[in-house]
């Protein structure tokens, strides 16, 4: 007997058993299903090499008469094509994809977050390269952090990767011409 309740631990046991063989029932139904989407996945999303996580209509920012997709507060808008193209298996493929299809990586090969100039550039008497757009770059943190549980500056720094990898390629290019 629990010495507090006066209550026999057999109720206590019984009624254990009965939550337990609930939850457990519930795993599996969930887990059946998980594997359901995972193996459809699978199907649907080999594109190019790349596997693709396939969203669906029904998601609250969708607008399905202009077929357009909404990501931010800022009221940045991708087609439904790009958006199905976005690269979900972590927020780094995320964050690039976006950047890729929103700026171009021609644009992120000359501009950056802030703006400013860097002291290498100063020291290696660069140009100046312009501010990405604010409302944009707000759109994308807004939209990532959304979907991943990561902090703001984590996903800057996902875009300075951007614009860095898109100047080394400029960059590649001029030199190769």
């Amino acid at each position: 007997m629990n010495a507090f309740t006066q209550t026999p631990r057999r109720l206590y046991e019984t009624e254990t058993d009965r939550v337990l063989q609930s939850l457990t029932v519930k795993l599996e139904n969930l887990e059946r299903e998980l594997q359901k989407r995972n193996s459809t996945r699978n199907k649907n999303s080999k594109t190019n090499g790349r596997q693709l996580v396939r969203r669906e209509a029904s998601d609250q920012n969708w607008n399905s008469k202009q077929n357009k997709m909404q990501i931010g507060p800022n009221g940045t808008k991708l087609s439904s094509k790009m958006y199905l193209r976005i690269d979900l298996t972590s927020y780094r493929n995320a964050t690039r994809d976006l950047c890729y299809m929103i700026f171009g990586r021609e644009t992120l090969g000359t501009h950056t977050l802030s703006g400013r100039v860097g002291p290498g550039a100063v020291h290696n008497n660069m140009k100046t390269k312009e501010q990405l757009e604010p409302d944009l770059v707000e759109d994308i943190v807004h939209y990532i952090m959304s979907k991943f549980e990561v902090q703001q500056n984590q996903v800057l720094h996902a875009i300075r990767l951007a614009c860095r990898n898109s100047a080394r390629t400029l960059m590649e290019r001029k030199k190769d011409k």
